[in-house]
């Protein structure tokens, strides 16, 4: 394997929350993607592979980071599709917490984003479940699996190193950060929760371990006054 590979893990840009889909970019969405895009484009950041989640909102960020690199002259390798990559089911996270809790004062507040934390954990400890649900332990599993993929297929000559774009979601990113940190799920959780739209997270990968070098970083961005961000979409 290269001596190391440097793994820049993407956030999809804002999804559609309240819309029919939520599964496609908001008009903020697609803005996002291709400013983070312009971003990496102006700094001739050069990819030797590019792996994406199989949801739309992965796919349409990719395609504006594609876009911004077009209109410069520039080219990014053919993307690898990865369903490892894909987020868990939130949605159905969260159901299986108000099952459980319909009393939950957060949920009846309409405090949807403390509700989910909660859920999370909860979902985590084995607490909550659905008979469609995926386990959080079968998460794990799953993104395990993309991690040593990456790794894998990333093999360089011995001594170079390499460089690799991924674009996934929150929930992904928080179990790599797991995987270089050793924190547990309730911290685990709470980084998931804070991770912005089209926030860059970098790791440095060898043979053995994930190191992180960067969380939830915004360059892209000079005035946060502008982001128009919210963590859940």
């Amino acid at each position: 394997m290269a001596k190391y590979l440097t793994v820049h893990v993407l956030r999809h840009a804002q999804a559609s929350a309240g819309a029919a889909d939520y599964d496609e970019l908001s008009t903020l969405g697609h803005s996002q993607a291709q400013r983070v895009g312009e971003y990496l484009a102006s700094h001739k950041m050069k990819f030797d592979a590019v792996y994406v989640g199989a949801l739309k909102r992965h796919t349409q960020t990719l395609a504006g980071v594609s876009t911004a690199y077009a209109q410069i002259g520039l080219a990014l390798p053919a993307a690898a599709v990865m369903p490892e990559l894909n987020e868990y089911d939130f949605r159905g996270v969260l159901n299986a917490y108000k099952n459980a809790y319909p009393n939950d004062q957060d949920i009846a507040a309409g405090r949807w984003l403390v509700a989910l934390k909660a859920a999370m954990i909860a979902w985590a400890r084995d607490q909550i479940g659905a008979a469609d649900l995926e386990t959080w332990a079968e998460f794990h599993i799953r993104v395990n699996a993309a991690a040593k993929r990456i790794a894998r297929e990333s093999r360089l000559e011995p001594g170079e190193s390499g460089e690799v774009l991924v674009v996934t979601s929150g929930g992904v990113i928080s179990l790599f950060a797991q995987r270089a940190l050793g924190f547990d799920d309730n911290s685990i959780v709470a980084m998931n929760l804070a991770l912005k739209n089209t926030a860059l997270n970098e790791f440095r990968v060898t043979e053995n371990s994930w190191q992180l070098q960067s969380f939830n970083a915004m360059p892209h961005y000079v005035q946060p006054v502008d982001l128009g961000f919210h963590t859940r979409v």
